[in-house]
């Protein structure tokens, strides 16, 4: 291998698919509880929940629940109740839909930005986000879709002044004259620099002579005064449809976009008809000289991250000309769209430039983030491990830790050469990423990283915030193989952890304990000793969730043989579980258990799959009937295993690591998941992450997202049932 990065190039295939969207679901009604005069629901919190589904059903914020359950600071527990504040509803639910701005919605709906901000705070600091929901006041109704005719006409011919005064032009344009800098023209408009840049970025590197800017509108400002604005607008007109006209035809005959006459005339949506009577709103319109008529074109396909703005920047043309020239493009733009570029201009003076404020990007809205959906056949994935490639040599040995990144890698390569054989193209580069946060950040300073669709790794918590942060800047995908802990996942919604977090894992193990085991004679057995206690949260978690389930269950506290032997019957299977990973409480607690084994009774014992590896125990293990509950199982007898390991042999001429888990499987199965999530439904798959299927050979890979603004966890969980002849097999998952 090199010292940075090998590339490993392979073909492979698209697989195109189809899926649907999940909808928040509304709150239902819930016992109510009156707490110092005020009201609250008592809510039992379900699987896997956490305060973003939460929210969303009761429609309060995650700081009204901590107020009133400062217990729950940690995240609500399965099978807790929370109290959930009782709020009076004097507003309705708008879902943000694609292109929507926050000007649009309030004129839809009547209202203002004050209100809008007011009753959606975050609206402030977010912006709109498509698919996102916001609370629009009742008070305010939308605007009603009956128009008065003879009202209308009226006021469009006599009443001009009147309707003046109530509608001022949102926009204006401004033509640069000589010696005006943006500073001044900010000034004369009384609108900031960075609100004109955001409508003109070319203004960005300064204005020149001659050229025309968008001059947004002015709000709350009462020192503003119309008479700097040398814009006039038009009256409000009727137009009367004839024979053969076309919604087009009249937009171009008016200077007003399609759907701005669509949406002040609601009797079009089922198309035009002769004689049909309809209402063209006014444009508005500011003096200047345009030196733009005759074209000559060259063509340009847009490339991935391709902007208007980067795309005027290499023709040396500006964002507005390629709008004028390009239709449809002033709401965005995707990659293998073809441009026309404007080359060659012949002079000729135009009295006036029209603006259509339907057409103008809102101020006041961020730009939807343009998702990438399209299914790919070249994927571009990095692996990020500490491979020490600067202390190896023909002779050197590799360490214990080293050869498990080594093998995790060859498992991706034999993933590799399966997605091949569906025509995928996967370009591999593997970094040597060291151990420490400086160590991968050097790594980071190169464009290339930028242009991967997948991070995988690291190998090291500490350098998990590194990795994060480039993923979330540059929108790629950050697959953390190893660490449980969640800081990052709960704040980049680019991360998908594979290796679930405790809390969600308490709850998943919690639940399908109950499942499996209700009707047994369960016995919980915990620990004096604080040390002894490094699963606290599952147990906590477990009593709620068998509370909660009407489930009878034993707690008794470790002390000899003789209290554990009480909470046993012979009517039922006894199933043990003590609430520990600790080894030196395993050592004294398993012996005591198989001694509760006199022929009598079914005696079980529940653990965790890294028991197995624990050496001073392992002698313990299996001497009753054993359940254990892991994240990973693995299949010997199926086909997928046994052609990975075939495939493994001839490449490699050796046998997998005799682990748990196998590194070389879970390399195998983050690539073949991840590849094929991309190859199916492109670079960001998030919404479709529920509907990639694939054979994986050890982990299950089922992602639900930790939060509304954070990533994604693994929350598959296998319970197997040990036998002297067949091995473990599964009865849960």
């Amino acid at each position: 291998m090199r010292k940075n990065f090998c590339n490993v190039i392979i073909s492979v295939s698209v697989l195109l698919g189809l899926g649907s969207s999940l909808l928040a679901q509304p709150a239902i009604n819930y016992p109510k509880k009156n707490i110092n005069g005020k009201e609250y629901y008592e809510y039992p919190v379900q699987k896997s929940e956490g305060f973003f589904s939460i929210t969303r059903k009761f429609d309060v914020s995650k700081e009204e629940i901590l107020k009133a359950n400062p217990g729950a600071s940690n995240g609500p527990t399965f099978g807790s109740v929370l109290l959930i504040p009782v709020k009076d509803r004097n507003y309705k639910i708008h879902k943000v839909a694609s292109k929507e701005t926050l000007f649009s919605i309030k004129q839809k709906y009547n209202t203002s930005y004050e209100e809008l901000y007011a009753l959606n705070p975050a609206l402030k600091e977010k912006g709109l986000i498509c698919g996102t929901e916001i609370k629009i006041p009742e008070a305010a109704p939308a605007k009603s879709q009956n128009v008065n005719v003879s009202a209308l006409i009226a006021s469009s011919k006599v009443d001009t002044s009147a309707l003046e005064k109530k509608q001022k032009p949102s926009f204006v344009s401004h033509m640069v004259k000589k010696g005006e800098t943006l500073y001044s023209i900010s000034k004369q408009y009384g609108v900031s620099s960075e609100e004109i840049v955001r409508l003109n970025p070319d203004a960005k590197e300064g204005v020149k002579e001659g050229s025309v800017l968008i001059i947004p509108p002015v709000y709350n400002n009462t020192g503003h005064d119309d008479s700097k604005f040398k814009g006039a607008r038009s009256e409000m007109k009727s137009h009367v449809v004839k024979k053969g006209e076309t919604l087009y035809g009249i937009s171009k005959l008016y200077g007003i976009s399609q759907d701005e006459l669509q949406r002040r005339n609601p009797q079009m949506k089922d198309g035009l008809n002769e004689g049909m009577l309809i209402f063209i709103p006014p444009v508005y319109q500011a003096t200047a000289f345009k030196e733009v008529v005759k074209v000559d074109y060259i063509t340009h396909e847009v490339k991935r991250r391709e902007t208007l703005f980067s795309i005027g920047q290499k023709y040396g043309v500006s964002v507005e000309d390629i709008v004028e020239h390009n239709p449809g493009t002033e709401n965005g733009i995707k990659k293998g769209l073809v441009l026309n570029i404007p080359q060659k201009v012949v002079s000729q003076v135009v009295d006036s430039v029209a603006v259509d404020s339907s057409l103008i990007v809102d101020s006041l809205a961020v730009p939807e983030k343009v998702k990438m959906t399209d299914p790919k056949s070249e994927i571009n994935v990095a692996l990020f491990f500490p491979f020490n490639f600067a202390k190896v040599t023909p002779t050197s040995k590799t360490d214990a830790n080293t050869e498990k990144f080594v093998e995790f890698y060859q498992g991706m390569l034999v993933a590799i050469d399966s997605l091949k054989r569906t025509n995928l193209s996967v370009n591999l580069r593997v970094y040597d990423s060291g151990k420490t946060d400086a160590d991968v950040r050097k790594l980071l300073n190169g464009e290339e990283l930028k242009s991967m669709d997948v991070l995988i790794g690291p190998a090291y918590t500490s350098q998990i915030k590194a990795l994060s942060e480039f993923a979330k800047a540059n929108n790629v995908k950050l697959v953390v193989p190893f660490s449980s802990r969640s800081e990052e996942t709960k704040t980049n919604p680019n991360i998908f952890q594979v290796n679930t977090p405790r809390k969600e894992s308490a709850a998943v193990i919690a639940e399908k304990f109950s499942k499996t085991f209700k009707g047994k004679n369960i016995v919980l057995i915990r620990f004096g000793k604080p040390e002894y206690n490094d699963e606290k949260i599952l147990g906590d978690t477990l009593d709620s969730i068998l509370t909660k389930n009407n489930i009878k269950f034993k707690s008794v506290m470790f002390s000899n043989l003789a209290e554990i032997k009480k909470q046993l019957t012979d009517k039922a299977e006894n199933v043990i579980f003590p609430v520990t990973n600790n080894q030196v409480a395993l050592s004294q607690v398993l012996p005591l258990i198989n001694m509760t084994d006199d022929g009598k009774k079914s005696i079980s014992l529940f653990g965790f799959s890294e028991w197995q590896s624990y050496q001073g125990i392992s002698k313990d293990m299996f001497k009753v009937n054993m359940y254990l509950v892991s994240q990973f199982y693995v299949d010997y007898k199926s086909k997928e295993v046994r052609n990975f390991l075939k495939k493994f042999r001839n490449f490699y001429n050796s046998e997998p690591a005799n682990s748990q888990p196998s590194y070389g499987m879970l390399g195998y199965d983050a690539m073949m998941f991840f590849g094929t999530a991309i190859s199916k439904f492109g670079h960001d798959f998030e919404d479709k992450v529920g509907e990639v299927k694939v054979n994986a050979l050890q982990s299950g890979l089922r992602f639900n997202k930790l939060c509304e603004e954070g990533g994604f966890y693994n929350d598959c969980v296998y319970i197997t049932q040990h036998n002297d002849k067949t091995g473990f097999t599964i009865i849960c998952k």
